[in-house]
């Protein structure tokens, strides 16, 4: 803002020389009308300096009370949140000949907006690299890529983004959508708890059940259910920080 003048004297110097004169009006029992003493063009930068930036203090003090109110009286509105991989992790359990076997996938991607207040505006879509599945042991890793499983050459990725977040009580919910596997999709319903600790670092941990024939995981002679099970357990634990992620 480029300020005014009168007369070579900045309007910034007038309006505290119009303060001074006030005030001395008053010690020598003058009156504040006295002011009008002054020189017309002069009185007018003065008013017109201040009144400019009365407008631009009150737009600092409008914009700064919408902000605070925003993040005060909607808490609910979801943000996305950091997830912490190192702490985090998505498994499942198969049966080979009735025994329980776990593996992991090592990596992938989650996206969470959730909000307890308003579960329903909550949202989470997650990414697993199928190569990174791992069952300990190299032989077995090796063979769940290839076509029969997995094909991981042409299905790299598996996916599920929730269309529908819903609370059940007690700190239980349920996410809904659609999980792609191998080119396959079925609606799935994923329900969790959530667990929050005093340093605002929140574990969504759920499970649930797949069939691994609706997405052809294991064709040919595998797609006999006496020696692996079709059906599947997924578990997820994903832990977040809920603060506010800060602005560079």
């Amino acid at each position: 803002m480029v300020e005014e003048s009168y007369r070579g004297v900045p309007a910034r110097r007038l309006f505290r020389i119009w303060r001074e004169y006030q005030r001395l009006m008053r010690i020598l029992g003058g009156t504040v009308s006295d002011v009008n003493k002054i020189d017309s063009g002069a009185r007018q930068v003065m008013v017109r300096d201040v009144a400019v930036r009365v407008f631009h203090w009150r737009l600092v003090v409008l914009i700064a009370f919408c902000a605070t109110t925003v993040l005060v009286t909607f808490p609910h509105i979801a943000y996305a949140q950091q997830v912490d991989y190192n702490r985090s992790q998505i498994s499942f359990i198969s049966r080979q000949m009735n025994v329980p076997v776990e593996a992991k996938f090592k990596k992938f991607t989650a996206q969470i907006k959730f909000n307890a207040a308003k579960p329903e505006t909550g949202m989470v879509a997650i990414e697993i690299d199928v190569g990174s599945f791992d069952i300990d042991n190299d032989e077995v890793n090796a063979d769940v890529q290839k076509k029969e499983w997995f094909d991981n050459k042409s299905f790299p990725k598996a996916t599920f983004s929730s269309s529908s977040v819903r609370a059940l009580g007690n700190n239980r919910y349920e996410a809904r959508g659609p999980l792609t596997i191998k080119g396959k999709t079925n609606e799935i319903t994923a329900p969790f708890i959530v667990k929050t600790d005093s340093s605002g670092n929140t574990l969504y941990e759920g499970m649930f059940n797949i069939r691994r024939l609706q997405y052809n995981i294991g064709e040919g002679v595998w797609k006999h259910t006496d020696v692996v099970a079709d059906e599947v357990q997924i578990r997820f634990k994903l832990q977040v920080n809920d603060k506010l992620p800060l602005r560079k």
